[in-house]
């Protein structure tokens, strides 16, 4: 086992294990310390979705096979990464897979990054929502999580438009201000919730790709295995479930 130090001079958090499942249109998130057994990130379509909306999943732009669900790899042995002394930047690593980034699995030692696409393949424009809850949490794991989710709108339109959020939970009592947004994150939306989004004129043939990152935070004061407050054993589930959005 070796050390890793923030810059908020807390210690290395222990080995993580991380792994996604999913309920109906969702994409489940799950992180678990010491390699426990997780299982693995899968994204479904609901029955009005799939069969009546006509809406398909792929983690492939061409669609070959439009499906109602996909599943991702799972790994193992995580641990906290950030690049050291700089809280506002994500991690190298994170950085250099985006910079290369394909089709479905994309993970790295010590994050999880996923790749797909959604479809409308029916008839009609529509609108759709996504959540992202927090499912459970033990031993403060979520005190040092981050969620990144990247939306290209329209891939294979003319105006392709691309947005990125990076999700936390605000900062801890250690923190420099407690109750607040970590630095350079949106807070969660409530306590069991991460974020809500909206996508509206969900035009027929239009293709939107999601890339979903999740990874320990070591920059986060709050990341730490010292005390009350330590995360070590800890693990967290989260959901991210899409659904017809009605008016």
């Amino acid at each position: 086992m070796f050390r890793f130090k923030t810059a908020a001079r807390m210690r290395f958090v222990s080995r993580v294990g991380l792994g996604l499942t999913a309920l109906a249109i969702s994409v489940l998130l799950l992180f678990s310390y010491y390699g426990q057994r997780v299982g693995s990130f899968t994204v479904d379509l609901n029955q009005e979705m799939y069969i009546n909306k006509s809406i398909e999943l792929s983690e492939s732009i061409d669609f070959t096979t439009g499906l109602a669900r996909l599943n991702a790899e799972s790994i193992k042995g995580v641990d906290p990464i950030g690049v050291r002394g700089d809280i506002l930047r994500i991690p190298l690593e994170v950085e250099s897979a985006l910079s290369d980034i394909h089709p479905g699995n994309n993970n790295g030692d010590n994050f999880l990054m996923y790749s797909f696409y959604i479809r409308n393949s029916g008839n009609a424009s529509l609108a759709y929502t996504y959540t992202i809850y927090l499912e459970e949490a033990s031993n403060n794991v979520d005190s040092a999580i981050r969620v990144m989710v990247i939306k290209a709108s329209d891939v294979m339109g003319e105006n392709p438009t691309e947005i990125s959020e990076i999700f936390a939970k605000v900062q801890g009592e250690n923190n420099i201000n407690p109750g607040q947004p970590e630095l350079g994150t949106t807070r969660f939306a409530g306590s069991k919730i991460v974020t809500v989004n909206d996508a509206y004129n969900f035009k027929v043939n239009q293709i939107d790709q999601y890339i979903v990152i999740m990874w320990i935070h070591g920059e986060d004061i709050d990341c730490t295995d010292v005390g009350d407050s330590a995360i070590v054993e800890g693990k967290i589930r989260l959901s991210m479930k899409f659904s017809i959005l009605d008016f």
